[in-house]
């Protein structure tokens, strides 16, 4: 009887190792960009000794309109890179408020689901939106630099200059809230009724969306056979064999699991695809 009780403290233990570290590695903390009303991940119980840069060359911003202009309802590609030699494992965060009220304005498209996803703020600025790493997204797309790809479209209505408040972290991986350097960062664009929405000619691949209440399935340009989400522990918390693009999967439909963290499987003819949910 001993033993057993060993056994389990000790499975026990290693289970909240392995849940702590995917926490710290799959996002940054809610609101960290540095934006009006945020702070940063320069605090406790984040990166609480990480060394904090503005404006540093390190990082780049890529808009797909040259012009540096939105057009309404407008889509556009943007990039955030980091260039740090020596770093291996890298996140990021980013936002678009209105300069004039401060609010979140357009909508996040996800174009690299299994390397970035969407994440609500936190108080006081709750209403804002978020594109942050996953943990599949720390790891450097080449020696000493990062670089995540989604997109952005414009509200329906004019609301002038838009503002991107964004930070990197170029960390030590020694998988501690210790060691760690952010770069925040910030690009400006503006409303012109001749701008044009750049389209992407990148292949949406099958993915889950977060909306406010509910999961939004999209498909991209594949058929898809089944869905499947399940929770960390590998026990299966929705399944649906009849999913099509623009279904919505009520958000309180995993809620009731009371976990933070999912992963799911979408099933088509061309293969599987994987991500993570995290609320």
């Amino acid at each position: 009887m001993i033993k057993k009780i060993t056994f389990s403290f000790f499975t026990l233990l290693a289970s909240l190792i392995f849940i702590n570290a995917i926490n710290k590695t799959s996002g940054g903390h809610p609101s960290s960009t540095g934006a009006p009303g945020e702070k940063t991940c320069n605090r406790s119980g984040c990166h609480s000794d990480a060394s904090t840069t503005k404006d540093s060359p390190v990082n780049s911003f890529i808009f797909s309109n040259p012009s540096n202009t939105y057009n309404l309802n407008g889509s556009y590609g943007i990039s955030v890179e980091i260039n740090f030699p020596g770093s291996e494992k890298f996140g990021f965060q980013i936002v678009a408020i209105d300069s004039a009220t401060q609010k979140n304005v357009g909508t996040w498209w996800l174009t690299e689901p299994l390397r970035t996803h969407i994440i609500n703020g936190e108080a006081p600025v709750t209403e804002r939106r978020y594109i942050t790493h996953t943990a599949d997204g720390t790891v450097a797309t080449s020696s000493g630099k990062n670089k995540w790809n989604f997109r952005w479209q414009a509200p329906t209505t004019n609301k002038g200059t838009v503002m991107f408040y964004y930070a990197t972290n170029a960390t030590n991986k020694n998988d501690k809230a210790t060691g760690d350097q952010l770069f925040l960062s910030s690009h400006k664009i503006r409303f012109s009724a001749n701008s044009i929405g750049v389209q992407s000619h990148e292949i949406k691949k099958p993915s889950l969306m977060l909306s406010q209440n509910s999961i939004v399935v999209s498909s991209g340009a594949h058929r898809i056979i089944s869905l499947c989400i399940l929770s960390l522990n590998g026990m299966i918390v929705y399944q649906n064999n009849s999913i099509k693009d623009g279904d919505l999967i009520p958000k309180m439909d995993l809620n009731k699991n009371k976990h933070s963290i999912y992963v799911y499987q979408l099933l088509t003819e061309e293969g599987s695809f994987h991500g993570k949910l995290c609320f």
